[in-house]
């Protein structure tokens, strides 16, 4: 009896095993088709806006939240140009960018 329900355990769990490969397949898009294709760019006409600073990037919360209130609805994005592991903080440049969506197509 017990070799019985051993075997059942052991077949239960390899199909557990199948079908979470096949499930992790099916969302990786493993399976799914490339489709390349050209065309005119996404973004006609963009407007962006940066607030330039130099210093530690630790430092640049102010021109953050000063960028933010500008336009809080508005999308941003945190650009850093520089490794701090190879660069000075006093001399890491980053940036703070908007830009206005309704331009968007």
């Amino acid at each position: 009896m017990s070799d019985i329900i051993l075997v059942l355990l052991v077949l239960v769990l390899l199909v557990c095993l199948l079908v979470t490969v096949g499930g992790l397949v099916l969302y990786s898009g493993l399976l799914c088709d490339v489709v390349i294709k050209t065309g005119p760019p996404p973004v006609k006409n963009v407007t962006i806006a940066y607030k330039f600073r130099e210093g530690s990037y630790k430092d640049c919360g102010a021109a953050y939240t000063e960028s933010c209130s500008i336009g809080p609805k508005l999308s941003t994005v945190g650009v850093f140009y520089d490794d701090p592991k190879q660069v000075r903080a006093q001399d890491s440049t980053p940036h703070h960018c908007i830009h206005t969506p309704d331009l968007m197509t």
